[in-house]
C-alpha cells in the first residue's frame, strides 16, 4: 500500500499529477514546492494571455487549498503562499550532507582564493565584486598575483566580459564542469564563498527575498567564510547572520565589501585558515529530513 503521495516541483505540472491523483485514490499528499508560481519573479515574461493566466491562477490555489501539506523551501515564500491559500506553509529548506566533508581539513590555498560554484547568470554577475577587487589591487592593498578567482559551472559571457574590463582575466581559473568530490575539497581550501542573489529587473515583481541558491548549504557545511551579495533582508542574508557562516552585502554596499576583502587578505597573508565556527546544524540533511518525516508521519495517520 501507498501510504503518501509527494510531489516536488516546478514544474508545478508535478502538483496537478498528485491532485488528480489524490482526487482519484483518496492517498495523503504532501506538495513540496521549491520555486512559487504565479508569484516568480520571472511570471510576467510569459506570453500568456488573461485567460491563461487565470487558468494558472486556479489551478495553482487548488493545489495549494487541496494538498494535505504542503512545504516551501524559503521563509518568505511561505508567507507569500500562506496569504495566497489561506493555509498553513511549511517551511524546509534546502540543506547539506555533513558527511559530504568528512575527512576534508581546512587548507590555507597557495592563492587568496574567492570562488563560486554552479550557474552564474547575467542578473548575478557581481559586478560589484569585480570593480572593487581592482580598486583593492590599485591601491596595493591585494596583490594582483596572490588572487585567484574560480568559478565551476555554467558562467554568462557578461561575467567573463565583467571580469577582462576590470583586468581580473589573468586571475580567473574557470571549470565547466567539477565532479562533486573535488568541489568539496574547493570549497574548504578557499578564502571566500560567493553566494549570489539576482537583481530584481525593472518592471518585474521584486520577490528575490525568497530566493536560496542550495549551494549557500553546501557553503555553510564547508565552515569557511560566505559573502553573499544580495539584499539585505533577504532570506539567505538572515540564514548566513543565524548561522554566523559570513556576512551580506546589498547590490550598492561597495565600502563595507572592501573593508571585509581587505580584512580577509590580510589574515589570509597571516598564514591564518578562517574557519567559520558555524551554529549551521539546523541546515544539515539529518535535522531536515526528521522534520520531513514528522510532518509526512502525522498526514498519514489523519
Amino acid at each position: 500500500p501507498v501510504d503518501a503521495i509527494i510531489s516536488y516541483g516546478p514544474p508545478h505540472s508535478m502538483h496537478l499529477i498528485a491532485l488528480a491523483l489524490h482526487k482519484e485514490l483518496g492517498i495523503p499528499w504532501l506538495s513540496d514546492w521549491q520555486d512559487p508560481w504565479t508569484e516568480i519573479d520571472y511570471y510576467e515574461k510569459f506570453p500568456m494571455m488573461n485567460s491563461a493566466k487565470r487558468q494558472h491562477e486556479r489551478l495553482e490555489k487548488e493545489v495549494l487549498q487541496t494538498a494535505n501539506e504542503v512545504v516551501m523551501v524559503s521563509k518568505s515564500w511561505c508567507k507569500d503562499l500562506e496569504q495566497l491559500s489561506g493555509r498553513n506553509v511549511h517551511y524546509i529548506p534546502f540543506g547539506y550532507d555533513a558527511d559530504d566533508f568528512e575527512g576534508i581539513p581546512h587548507e590555507r590555498n597557495t592563492h587568496f582564493t574567492i570562488t563560486h560554484f554552479g550557474t552564474l547568470g547575467y542578473d548575478r554577475n557581481p559586478v560589484m565584486l569585480w570593480e572593487t577587487l581592482q580598486e583593492l589591487i590599485h591601491e596595493n592593498l591585494i596583490h594582483k598575483n596572490d588572487l585567484k578567482i574560480h568559478l565551476a559551472g555554467q558562467v554568462d559571457g557578461s561575467v567573463f566580459q565583467s571580469i577582462e574590463h576590470y583586468g581580473l582575466k589573468e586571475q580567473l581559473i574557470y571549470e565547466h564542469q567539477i565532479n562533486k568530490s573535488a568541489l568539496f575539497h574547493y570549497l574548504r581550501k578557499s578564502e571566500l564563498l560567493l553566494v549570489l542573489i539576482n537583481k530584481p529587473e525593472a518592471g518585474l515583481r521584486y520577490n528575490n527575498r525568497g530566493r536560496i541558491p542550495a549551494k549557500v548549504f553546501e557553503c555553510i557545511g564547508a565552515q569557511r567564510p560566505i559573502l553573499v551579495i544580495g539584499p539585505p533582508d533577504g532570506d539567505v542574508a538572515n540564514i548566513v547572520r543565524e548561522t554566523k557562516a559570513g556576512i551580506n552585502v546589498d547590490y550598492q554596499e561597495k565600502n563595507a565589501l572592501k573593508q571585509h576583502l581587505a580584512s580577509l587578505y590580510i589574515q589570509w597573508k597571516n598564514n591564518a585558515v578562517v574557519q567559520q565556527n558555524t551554529s549551521g546544524e539546523i541546515y544539515s540533511f539529518e535535522y531536515l529530513c526528521k522534520q520531513m518525516s514528522e510532518i509526512l508521519n502525522n498526514m498519514s495517520k489523519h
